[in-house]
């Protein structure tokens, strides 16, 4: 059984150190320059995400300037974080169903 764990943890080990990498290369390739304003509704904030991305000049490499809808707040960072959390945890969400 304590082969069986080893083995769990380094495959573990493995896929953390592929995502770390992978996120690591995103994030050297974002380009902060010009930011890609995206408006979401919390309400519908699955729907707002797809019909961002879904957008003609939608690019994964832009920096995104978030505007949640009804809100005045300046995307410093704050809002974009919120968001990349809400939608963090609606895709676990539906990953769990």
């Amino acid at each position: 059984m304590v082969c069986g764990r080893d083995e769990s943890q380094s495959e573990r080990a493995a896929v953390t150190s592929d995502y770390t990498a992978s996120l690591q290369q995103l994030q050297d390739n974002i380009q902060t320059d010009s930011p890609l304003p995206i408006i979401v509704h919390r309400g519908r904030l699955l729907q707002s995400t797809l019909n961002a991305v879904r957008r003609p000049n939608f690019s994964y490499d832009r920096l995104l300037d978030v505007q949640f809808v009804g809100e005045e707040a300046e995307d410093y960072g704050g809002p974009r974080r919120e968001f990349l959390r809400y939608i963090w945890y609606k895709f676990n969400m539906l990953g769990a169903s």
